[in-house]
């Protein structure tokens, strides 16, 4: 998501976009050697998916999914995770006039 706000606002520049690229270079060099770790028991697949309405600049709506492998949810505990499949985070290209219709964006 970071991506997709930072380079919407590449073209009118501010001290403030400056600083948000500076923190995530920061973030992505503190995680050099990120692993994904993948096992196999009781494995299912498990979707989560969400948006958000008017948050971005423009009147614009951002949309996240992430698909990832992990046990069957038992009821009280926590969802145990493996590894994640695919990930989508993304601004709607465009204007949606409700969360819910973000919501179908995202699924579109």
């Amino acid at each position: 998501m970071a991506f997709s706000t930072i380079s919407g606002k590449q073209a009118n520049a501010t001290e403030k976009t400056g600083k948000t690229i500076e923190q995530l270079l920061d973030y992505i060099s503190t995680h050099p050697d990120a692993i994904i770790r993948y096992r196999v028991p009781d494995m299912i697949l498990n979707i989560h998916s969400n948006a958000s309405y008017l948050s971005q600049a423009k009147a614009r709506s951002s949309a996240c999914g992430h698909h990832f492998l992990g046990w069957v949810p038992q009821y009280d505990e926590p969802i145990k995770l493996n590894g994640a499949i695919f990930a989508l985070c993304n601004v709607l290209k465009w204007v949606v006039a409700s969360a819910s219709e973000a919501e179908l964006g995202a699924l579109f």
